[in-house]
């Protein structure tokens, strides 16, 4: 591991998206939100696919911009998702080597949802603002209506259809976020 960074095979839109739902919160925080959407290789050379999206948000204390943290001898999160796309990701298995299974290429979004608090846990609270609406509705509309990269047809895209790993969030919030989303409820 080289302590710089390589060229992306894809490429990343840092973007900000002006929230409805993170107006006037009770906190204060910003209501523009900083929103960073990873492309994969090939994506410019297929402008018709519809690509699969994958939504990553940080744990409890983690801001966007920590996705580009460096330790030392390691990649960072940003770099690992481009060698994974690009086809340079670990093998499967041990008899495989490396890099030699790539995944679907898929577009990757970065959510912030950094509060006064240090996080937000991705709920709806008149403690911190409506962050479940943000992401599960706000940022996955605007990808889907305004953006050329999601390529969908939709104008109205399902909230629970985007993927989002959230390891680090404790687990009565991953399930009070899936249920809401899945029977309907906001």
């Amino acid at each position: 591991m080289r302590p710089w960074s390589r060229p992306f095979a894809g490429r990343l839109e840092e973007l900000s998206i002006e929230s409805e739902a993170l107006a006037g919160n009770a906190l204060g925080d910003p209501a523009t939100r900083p929103l960073w959407v990873y492309l994969p290789p090939g994506y410019d050379a297929e402008p018709g696919r519809r690509f699969p999206a994958i939504y990553l948000i940080q744990g409890m204390t983690g801001q966007l911009d920590m996705w580009r943290n460096r330790s030392a001898f390691r990649p960072t999160t940003l770099e690992n998702i481009d060698a994974l796309f690009a086809g340079e990701g670990p093998a499967r298995s041990a008899a495989e080597g490396p890099g030699s299974v790539a995944p679907p290429p898929t577009i990757v979004v970065l959510v912030d949802c950094w509060t006064s608090y240090g996080g937000s846990q991705f709920l709806n609270s008149a403690a911190t603002g409506r962050y479940a609406d943000f992401v599960a509705e706000e940022i996955v509309s605007a990808l889907a209506k305004e953006h050329p990269w999601k390529r969908s047809s939709s104008t109205s895209p399902s909230p629970a259809s985007p993927a989002v790993p959230c390891s680090a969030t404790p687990p009565p919030a991953r399930m009070a976020r899936c249920w809401s989303r899945s029977s309907g409820r906001a």
